[in-house]
């Protein structure tokens, strides 16, 4: 049997470490749901059993608070894996956050473009390449981040199109379709 020696809670976090075991990592809700405790005994098979389950509750739970901002999948899965999740956790988790329509890729690139996309006159090529370098270096494909810079010109465009019309100019063209 395995004794639990101390459980540490951070941020949503709980390390558990044993006696005669690698510590554990764990969301504070599994730990308070399995309900462990300092001084608890603990088989080595149900030791193993909680290792899966609670790498999978913990990157699910993690990913989530890494989607309060816009993020790519690769962004996440590469946070998740540096935190030492498994492989197989963080891909299960990343799957389930999509099929329930919470992580959006290209909705999500296009948060980050229409922040890119300077204000002011500027070149359709220049904007395109720069807000498009970035979107790819934060993990977005090649064809994701030129939609959604698209989008966000056009947006812009209409938009700044749509104020000077009081003034009697407009400033900016489309970009070539």
């Amino acid at each position: 049997m395995i004794r639990i020696i101390e459980l540490q809670r951070r941020a949503g976090v709980c390390t558990v470490t044993f006696d005669d075991a690698p510590p554990l990592r764990c969301s504070r809700d599994f730990a308070q749901r399995l309900r462990l405790a300092a001084g608890q005994q603990i088989d080595a098979v149900l030791l193993e059993r909680l290792r899966e389950t609670a790498a999978s509750d913990l990157a699910e739970r993690l990913a989530r608070r890494l989607l309060r901002r816009p993020r790519s999948r690769r962004e996440i899965a590469a946070r998740l894996l540096s935190e030492g999740l498994p492989d197989a956790a963080v891909r299960d988790a990343l799957e389930l956050l999509e099929a329930e329509g919470e992580h959006d890729e290209s909705e999500d690139a296009l948060a980050l473009a229409r922040r890119c996309v300077p204000r002011g006159e500027q070149d359709w090529n220049e904007v395109r390449r720069r807000c498009g370098q970035r979107l790819r270096r934060r993990g977005f494909s090649p064809a994701t981040a030129l939609r959604a810079v698209q989008i966000a010109w056009q947006e812009r465009c209409a938009s700044e199109e749509a104020e000077p019309q009081a003034s009697g100019s407009a400033k900016f063209r489309s970009p070539v379709r």
